[in-house]
Formats: C-alpha cells, sequence, structure tokens
C-alpha cells in the first residue's frame, strides 16, 4: 500500500492511520492524529479547552470528512505543524495554535 509521496516543495503527503478524542488520564481533553510516512508520526494537541469544538470542526473540514471516525485512510499535507488538505493547500490549520 502506498503511504507517502514528495510533492512539489518537498511536502509529504501522509495517510491517517489512527485517531484518538478522548479525555487522558491527566484529566485533559486532547486530540491527536497518527499520520503514516513509512514511521508512525504522532501530532496533536496537549489539551483542547475553550472553542474545541471550532478547532475539531476545521480538522474535518480541512480533510474533507463529516465524521471523525472517517478520519482514518484519508491523505494530508503536514509541514511544520501545519495540516492541510491534499488537494487544496489554502485548506489547513495551524495545529501549534490551538483555539
Amino acid at each position: 500500500m502506498l503511504t507517502q509521496n514528495r510533492v512539489l516543495g518537498g511536502v509529504m503527503n501522509y495517510r491517517i492511520e489512527g485517531t484518538r478524542l478522548g479525555i487522558e488520564d491527566h484529566g485533559l481533553f486532547t486530540m491527536q492524529l497518527f499520520l503514516y510516512d513509512g514511521e508512525c508520526v504522532r501530532i496533536g494537541t496537549p489539551a483542547l479547552c475553550g472553542f474545541s469544538c471550532d478547532y475539531l470542526r476545521k480538522v474535518l473540514e480541512v480533510v474533507d470528512v463529516t465524521a471523525w471516525e472517517d478520519l482514518e485512510g484519508k491523505y494530508v499535507q503536514y509541514e511544520d505543524g501545519v495540516l492541510s488538505n491534499i488537494l487544496d493547500k489554502q485548506n489547513s490549520i495551524d495545529l501549534k495554535k490551538v483555539i
């Protein structure tokens, strides 16, 4: 199965291999995406608070799905903390800026 390829500008395409949305053992609500590029890369937030629904909604919009469960198996671009739609780089979210 092809899980990676380079595109213009050296940006890597990643397959979302898994997700986690829930409460950690320390009591904080977190979101994680497990991306695969030959090795597993885990990205996400240390804690979601405030307007986290807007944040989660934007992740769904970037990946172009309507349910969290549908993220797995989709392809995205990820570079310098920014998750982008594979076909529309303008459709992106900076995961370093937790809302």
